[in-house]
């Protein structure tokens, strides 16, 4: 009887032990995880890094604009369909791969840009585009090329970034905005502080000023409205062509936005709002949306 009981004891000695160091071994795994990612500020350190990280099961942050390339290389292995874009641009950039959701036409883009025909969404599930800003969550991996293992990136996460501001807190950083066109005023939702430095970029999504019709076509990417077709009267800004971006701040005088003048300091605080330039009861008409990009930034 008595052997009996130190061998049942020993049974549950050692099955305690086998628990303890599952619950230890879960415990780090789930600690490694969770571990918050190492931010990055460029792209040629993060690349650099890519087999520490690797090494040390790290997950990496890093900020910037997303780009498609005309040759996007997309293949199908034991993850399913993944293809390879760009962050940041040609001379800097960092090639990343990512689940997808296709090809297809991308027909509102204009000659050169219709061959950017890959479908890339954000983890919001809201489709993403040229130039857009986004914080990516990347995962470093042994991609085999040639014969050889490299040190590549796949991600985790896509977020569109995003600009936190409040009065007497300047925020910075870059944000995507599709300005509709059929809104007198559309609230950014940014709080700009006067002494920042404010950059507006343009995209390439396609609007109309008037029931869709081809003669009052425009499009963000050169900035220029309806040209020489001039809004007189109770406009947004009088004198001005139709369709051309217009902003204010708070409730301050609208000023008009161009390519030529599109980085500025800032004279004033407030909410940034913003427009394309209609006259005030013509604005129910208007289709589609002014795609900009938004740089927020302090003065050294």
């Amino acid at each position: 009887m008595e052997q009996k009981m130190h061998l049942a004891q020993r049974k549950f000695l050692l099955l305690g032990s086998v628990i303890l160091l599952g619950f230890l071994f879960n415990l780090a795994g789930c600690s490694a995880a969770s571990r918050a990612p190492v931010i990055y500020e460029d792209y040629a350190t993060l690349q650099q890094d890519c087999p520490v990280l690797l090494a040390d099961h790290q997950a990496a942050s890093i900020s910037g604009a997303l780009n498609v390339r005309d040759t996007t290389l997309c293949i199908t292995d034991q993850d399913g369909e993944r293809c390879q874009i760009l962050l940041g641009y040609e001379q800097n950039g960092l090639d990343i791969w990512m689940e997808t959701g296709g090809k297809n036409g991308m027909d509102r883009l204009p000659d050169p840009y219709k061959s950017y025909d890959l479908v890339v969404t954000a983890d919001d599930g809201q489709e993403l585009g040229y130039n857009d800003q986004v914080t990516v969550r990347l995962e470093p991996f042994n991609d085999p090329q040639d014969g050889e293992q490299v040190c590549s990136f796949r991600v985790q996460t896509i977020l569109r970034s995003k600009i936190v501001a409040a009065e007497g807190q300047p925020g910075e950083g870059a944000v995507n905005l599709d300005v509709p066109a059929n809104l007198p005023w559309f609230d950014s939702g940014i709080y700009v502080n006067q002494g920042q430095r404010i950059l507006f970029v343009p995209g390439f999504e396609s609007y109309n000023l008037q029931d869709n019709n081809p003669n009052w076509d425009a499009m963000s990417y050169d900035m220029y409205g309806i040209s020489e077709t001039v809004c007189e009267t109770n406009c947004a800004i009088n004198g001005q062509d139709y369709g051309r971006l217009v902003a204010r701040i708070g409730d301050g005088q609208p000023f008009l936005v161009t390519q030529a003048s599109s980085e500025f300091t800032l004279a004033s605080s407030g909410e940034l709002y913003l427009a394309v330039n209609d006259c005030a009861d013509c604005y129910a008409d208007n289709s589609g949306n002014f795609d900009l990009v938004v740089y927020l930034y302090n003065e050294p």
